[in-house]
């Protein structure tokens, strides 16, 4: 099972471990109960481990997505309202180190969004326009800072690739790609593919 190869791999990067001190990096995590649980034990015993999670996870619930409505697809699956709870808790928290889209982009006729099909439609989110609107909006519900988005999407992930001072961070000496937005304006969400999640979801800019 997949909880069974984490702890394996976890193992093996304890001293002694055949990949004694060899960073461990979790993508997409959506699961925040029995996977969470292991990687902040492993943390707090000094492993060297970071965590990933996508906005589609902090933003929907499996209660909200419609029968048959194939645009939801994903994998991971998107879970239940309280499993969303408590991947904000664990990203508030710094248990969660930062964020990525997982940008899966297909056409309408993968998504089979006629037939309604999940076990045979396309397994992924179109989401790399709409990451930082959609966690902003949906952050403001738990309080989170502008700062905390820039470590989340920026900070976090250059240090991760190895870019610390060098990128991710709004400063003098470091290579700067900006970002412009009025996050007291909203909007919606007018796309023209109808296979996205945020098609007629109020967003903001």
């Amino acid at each position: 099972s997949a909880v069974r190869d984490l702890k394996r791999a976890m193992k093996d990067t304890e001293v002694g471990g055949r990949s004694e001190g060899a960073h461990l990096h979790i993508v997409h995590l959506s699961d925040s109960k029995t996977t969470l649980d292991l990687l902040k034990d492993a943390k707090h015993s000094g492993a060297k481990v970071t965590i990933e999670t996508c906005p589609h996870y902090l933003a929907f619930s499996a209660e909200e997505v419609p029968d048959g409505d194939t645009r939801f697809k994903c994998s991971p699956p998107i879970r239940d309202a309280a499993n969303k709870e408590n991947l904000w808790e664990a990203l508030l928290d710094g248990h969660i180190d930062m964020l990525s889209s997982d940008h899966s982009p297909s056409t309408p006729d993968l998504k089979l969004m006629e037939e309604g099909n999940f076990m045979k439609a396309w397994g992924g989110i179109s989401s790399l326009q709409f990451v930082l609107p959609v966690t902003w909006s949906h952050g403001k519900k738990y309080g989170i800072t502008l700062n905390q988005l820039a470590s989340w999407w920026s900070e976090k992930p250059a240090e991760l690739a190895g870019q610390k001072n060098k990128r991710g961070l709004f400063c003098r000496g470091t290579t700067l790609t900006s970002l412009c937005g009025n996050p007291r304006r909203s909007s919606i969400s007018t796309t023209l593919m109808p296979y996205t999640t945020s098609t007629g979801t109020s967003r903001l800019t």
